[in-house]
């Protein structure tokens, strides 16, 4: 056999064995998160208005007016460990990127 048909079959039996599991720290996430924050900082921005029922509205601005305190109901959304929690019934800026995920999941 020549060296040539050799190499590919050597990198072959490389590439199938089993690689160890790279190692990621709570320092890496949490440093990787911040860069995405600071880029989702820089996107322009967009005004949304997540729904909410009329009914439900009514109920949180009534609690609002008694004096209660309130949580009003919101989405989640992710970007690689940088998390955004959007109000509904409030209207709201987001990045490009925020915007493009409720979008795509016919939130807005």
């Amino acid at each position: 056999m020549s060296e040539q048909s050799q190499a590919p079959k050597e990198q072959e039996q490389k590439e199938q064995q089993p690689q160890e599991p790279t190692k990621v720290t709570d320092a890496a996430l949490d440093k990787g998160a911040k860069s995405v924050g600071q880029q989702l900082k820089k996107q322009k921005k967009h005004k949304v208005k997540l729904y909410l029922s009329v009914e439900d509205r009514q109920k949180l601005e009534a609690a609002e007016k008694a004096g209660k305190k309130v949580q009003w109901p919101y989405e989640t959304v992710n970007i690689n460990g940088y998390t955004f929690q959007i109000q509904r019934g409030k209207d709201v800026e987001v990045p490009e990127a925020v915007y493009e995920v409720l979008s795509n999941a016919n939130i807005i």
